[in-house]
């Protein structure tokens, strides 16, 4: 009967209970009203009766399944989470995230969206710990989906260190959705920590990524590289666009050049030298290195020096570059 429980909300799932008591309304209704003057008698009451009957038990299931799902423990506690997350009680969200059950911790990641990660680490210790360990735990089960996903991104988005060796793990997971929620965790996590050691290992772990075979969502690790705002990745990310851009789904050149947007000032000598490629393709990613710039960096000198470089690409001798230009310049 658990079944009849929405996964999201924690409250009943109207749709599946709407559906079995429309279906069992008619059954009724069908027993009552039949009239089928083809048939012998005998036989329409037989058709009644069963209808009648199986109906009935479809409505009293359905009313039991509602009532069941309304008054689990498991429900209520989802309700608080919903609760909190409407009052921005950021204890009773991670309360939620620390809980024993998938269900409620699945509510629980959804709403953590609005936590920040300096509001995840004003929560008391002990509660902090749970939830993390949970979290951890969602991590290493293979079967745990969208556990897996949702708890990569939320230790990612927290920024605690503890995650780095999970999530590095995870990488070569075989399924696509846990990898591309590591990579996404990865560049959050990698900006928001200090320890020089972790962020070269996150770094090292996402560049491994990016220089191995050919995978589904291996453009999010050139995002993630990016979001880590280390200068340091601003080479390797330049070799990857002048390797890539040729590609007939150019998706990790194009993540690449948003990542040396994301980096800033550091990034900029290399954006002017991709504008200066004879490769087309090339041109083409660092006018999307400036548009990503441009939208993500607010400081007054960077935005000049990327509307001089956006100016001469207008000019540009292909067409493709000119109208990314044209779009970039849009946000000048």
């Amino acid at each position: 009967m658990e079944a009849w429980a929405c996964p999201y909300c924690g409250y009943v799932n109207w749709r599946a209970v709407g559906t079995a008591g429309a279906a069992s309304l008619t059954l009724i209704a069908l027993a009552v009203w039949m009239r089928l003057p083809f048939l012998p008698p005998d036989l329409v009451m037989i058709l009644r009766v069963v209808a009648g009957v199986f109906g009935s038990v479809v409505l009293v299931f359905w009313v039991g399944a509602a009532l069941y799902t309304a008054f689990h423990p498991r429900t209520q506690r989802a309700r608080q989470v919903l609760a909190s997350a409407a009052e921005r009680d950021v204890e009773g969200l991670v309360r939620g995230l620390a809980d024993a059950d998938g269900w409620v911790r699945y509510v629980a990641y959804n709403e953590a969206e609005s936590v920040t990660a300096d509001q995840f680490w004003a929560v008391p210790h002990s509660l902090r710990a749970q939830a993390t360990a949970s979290m951890l735990s969602d991590l290493q089960e293979q079967e745990s989906y969208p556990h897996r996903e949702l708890a990569a991104v939320t230790l990612g988005k927290l920024g605690d260190v503890q995650a780095v060796q999970p999530l590095i793990d995870l990488l070569s997971d075989p399924d696509e959705g846990a990898r591309q929620s590591a990579m996404w965790a990865l560049g959050w996590l990698g900006s928001r920590i200090t320890d020089a050691e972790r962020r070269q290992q996150i770094g090292t772990a996402l560049v491994n990524v990016l220089e191995g075979p050919p995978l589904i969502g291996q453009h999010q690790a050139a995002w993630a590289l990016g979001r880590m705002n280390d200068p340091r990745a601003v080479d390797t990310l330049t070799d990857i666009i002048r390797c890539r851009a040729g590609d007939s789904e150019p998706l990790v050149a194009l993540y690449a050049a948003r990542g040396l947007g994301l980096i800033g000032t550091p990034a900029l000598p290399a954006v002017e030298r991709l504008l200066k490629e004879e490769d087309p393709s090339v041109r083409l990613t660092g006018v999307w290195a400036l548009e990503e710039l441009l939208s993500a960096q607010d400081n007054v000198h960077l935005r000049w020096a990327a509307a001089r470089l956006v100016d001469a690409a207008r000019l540009d001798d292909d067409e493709r570059v000119r109208h990314a230009a044209n779009k970039a310049g849009e946000m000048l």
